[in-house]
């Protein structure tokens, strides 16, 4: 009886029915992976976005000052472009999931145009960076400023500036000569009072990058045009001299011409403390640095810097200092991303080219496409804007 019993009890058709099919169909394993592969991608974009705002925090005027060497037209573009890309993959989904190939060939290839053009103009921010330079270079053929301070005893008194090599020879203007009546009155610089014992003047073209690796030595005469040595009286000792060495820290752009560069940008005398990786062309406006902006194309303009005069120079690479370290990590890193983006959306266009569609897979690739595009929200205000 009992076998009897389990052999009408054992019916198979009347098994549990099994869950899927009592519950609709379930979520896509395809579209748990991609949101999962996100989730992970969330997770490196917060860890490198923090380490940014942190490292902006420790230096935020450094930052902020480099940060102006960005093109926000080109960076805003770039926004509108990945904007409009977002809609037209929205657009591409839809046209898959209800099967309208035209519509999704016509989408999906106005996204990859999107990003393409994403990349171009991205490049063009890039080789920007290549011809945009800090150089530390002597000034030659053009006047050089000497700031000189006596002390607050000095004010009101007419004072000349000596520039003289080790050897005594002195500067009068073209050259370096012997100490004859005549070269002392070619030599002696003017010094203009500026208030407090400063005073400042110019030495003529032909000996920048010479005179300021010279002793300089002041002068109160009795004239206001000097004629001999002994008709100077007291000679009052500098407190201090300034010229920048002979030397100037240019920031700006650069074009190679001939043996040297066409600079266009500003530059300033070289301070006592001078980091090259922290000067920027905000920097030195700030203090007030000369404009050289090209004006012409002559043989050898008035802003061109030979290669001899050269002692340093960095380009805006990530290697000029934190700030284009982070950000060419960052906008390098979103880049790969839109060329990884790239691949997948190429691939379903070829096959909407060939007459087929594949819906799930479109999604998917819109929700990676709308990921990318989110972070470059994020990107776009923290480095440009802010």
């Amino acid at each position: 009886m009992s076998e009897t019993l389990l052999d009408h009890g054992y019916i198979p058709e009347e098994h549990a029915p099994d869950p899927v099919l009592s519950h609709g169909d379930p979520t896509a394993p395809g579209k748990i992976g991609i949101w999962l592969f996100l989730a992970s991608e969330i997770m490196f974009f917060i860890g490198i976005l923090g380490s940014y705002i942190v490292l902006r925090s420790g230096s935020s005027l450094m930052f902020a000052q480099h940060a102006e060497a960005l093109s926000k037209p080109l960076a805003g573009l770039n926004t509108l472009v990945l904007i409009f890309s977002s809609l037209t993959m929205a657009l591409s989904v839809d046209a898959a999931q209800k099967g309208n190939r035209n519509r999704l060939v016509l989408c999906l290839v106005l996204t990859f145009l999107c990003a393409a053009g994403f990349m171009v103009i991205k490049s063009i921010e890039y080789a920007d960076k290549a011809h945009h330079r800090t150089i530390v270079a002597a000034v030659r053929d053009r006047a050089t400023p000497v700031r000189v301070e006596l002390g607050s005893d000095a004010a009101g008194k007419k004072y000349y500036a000596i520039v003289a090599k080790p050897d005594g020879t002195i500067f009068n203007g073209t050259a370096f000569a012997k100490k004859t009546d005549k070269d002392w009155a070619a030599g002696a610089i003017p010094l203009q009072d500026q208030g407090s014992g400063v005073f400042v003047g110019e030495v003529a073209g032909g000996a920048s990058g010479v005179a300021g690796r010279s002793p300089v030595k002041v002068y109160q005469l009795a004239k206001d045009t000097p004629s001999t040595k002994d008709s100077a009286a007291k000679l009052p000792k500098p407190n201090a001299v300034d010229w920048g060495a002979g030397m100037y820290a240019y920031d700006g752009h650069v074009h190679r011409h001939g043996d040297g560069y066409v600079f266009s940008g500003y530059r300033m005398p070289m301070e006592s403390e001078f980091n090259i990786h922290l000067i920027s062309e905000a920097y030195i406006k700030e203090k007030g640095g000369e404009d050289l902006e090209l004006k012409g194309k002559e043989p050898k303009p008035a802003n061109f810097i030979e290669d001899k005069d050269i002692t340093d120079q960095i380009t805006y690479g990530p290697w000029k200092n934190i700030f284009y370290a982070s950000y060419f990590a960052l906008t390098g890193v979103h880049g790969m991303h839109v060329l990884g983006g790239m691949v997948p959306i190429g691939i379903l266009l070829i096959q909407g080219l060939r007459g087929k569609i594949f819906a799930p897979q479109t999604e998917y690739t819109g929700l990676y496409w709308h990921f990318v595009d989110l972070v470059w929200i994020f990107l776009f205000p923290l480095l440009y804007l802010i």
